[in-house]
């Protein structure tokens, strides 16, 4: 139960620090944000909860995969906002664009044999 707290404060711990950054800087909060921070993190707590070398192999593959169709929305989200679409719609229609993505991009790993 500790370390599950521990987990959800760290977590809750970066979201603050990164918006509390785009307060002052926007640049300084994206190059944080778009680390692998997460991931990072991730990898971090199952090796203290004792997951095995092929376990992070796996994870890291798969988020390396299921990056790609998560750029759709910061590709899609700025264009929308910039032909005026409300900004709540715009990031709706950027969270939709980008679940199609995903299912695009396991149909396409699928097809080609790609094991995730």
């Amino acid at each position: 139960m500790v370390l599950a707290i521990v987990k959800i404060v760290s977590s809750a711990l970066i979201i603050y620090v990164v918006t509390e950054t785009a307060k002052r800087s926007n640049f300084l909060a994206s190059v944080l944000i778009s680390l692998p921070l997460v991931s990072l993190i991730s990898l971090a707590w199952m090796l203290i909860e004792k997951k095995d070398a092929i376990q992070l192999a796996e994870f890291s593959w798969n988020v390396f995969w299921l990056t790609i169709p998560s750029l759709a929305m910061f590709i899609a989200l700025p264009l929308l906002i910039k032909i005026k679409v409300n900004t709540v719609l715009a990031i709706v229609l950027s969270v939709l664009l980008t679940v199609g993505f995903y299912f695009m991009m396991i149909f396409m790993l699928k097809k080609f044999n790609v094991k995730i």
